[in-house]
């Protein structure tokens, strides 16, 4: 009786530790218990792998979310490479449209003093006239031209008779500029 207890115990502890070995390996499901049965493997093999090794698909699936998160981190580092570069262009760009601004103002400043001594020179040379010539000169001149001619004019006395030689309506219109 000894020895029927005895073999039994070590059936029982033999049967105990496949079941560990199976369960610490994953594969105990039905078809690793099949497989230490002796099931055919053909027939496994037509179920397919996955029932035999449930670890593996997740496995599989992990490995595609890190590709995924792989191709998404280049993804981004692409993106944050053409966005440096876009602010880099546009460094540049800002820095060109500042030098254009400076020099179309200095542009602006040349012209602006050209139109002041070509005006100066204007009221010397009116100035030493006649004012009935005067008058005939400012002719050729716009209107706003005209004002500013005769406001660069420092006696006034010159610059009622000039008004006084010139056409009537014409005379109006360059005191109207003159107020504005």
């Amino acid at each position: 009786m000894k020895l029927i207890f005895l073999v039994l115990g070590g059936v029982v502890v033999f049967i105990v530790t496949i079941v560990s070995a199976l369960a610490v390996t994953g594969n105990l499901n039905q078809a690793g218990i099949d497989v230490l049965m002796g099931k055919e493997v053909a027939a496994l093999a037509a179920e397919g792998t996955t029932a035999m090794s449930p670890q593996s698909s997740e496995t599989r699936e992990i490995q595609q979310q890190r590709s995924k998160l792989a191709e998404r981190a280049q993804a981004l580092d692409e993106r944050e490479q053409q966005i440096s570069i876009r602010e880099i262009n546009l460094e540049q760009l800002q820095k060109e449209i500042d030098e254009q601004l400076k020099q179309f103002d200095n542009g602006l400043q040349g012209a602006e003093e050209d139109r002041k001594l070509r005006l100066q020179t204007a009221v010397d040379t009116l100035q030493e006239m006649k004012a009935d010539a005067a008058a005939d000169a400012l002719k050729r001149y716009q209107v706003d031209e005209q004002a500013a001619i005769l406001t660069m004019m420092k006696k006034g006395k010159d610059r009622a008779k000039i008004l006084e030689a010139m056409d009537p309506e014409e005379a109006a219109r360059v005191l109207r500029a003159m107020s504005e």
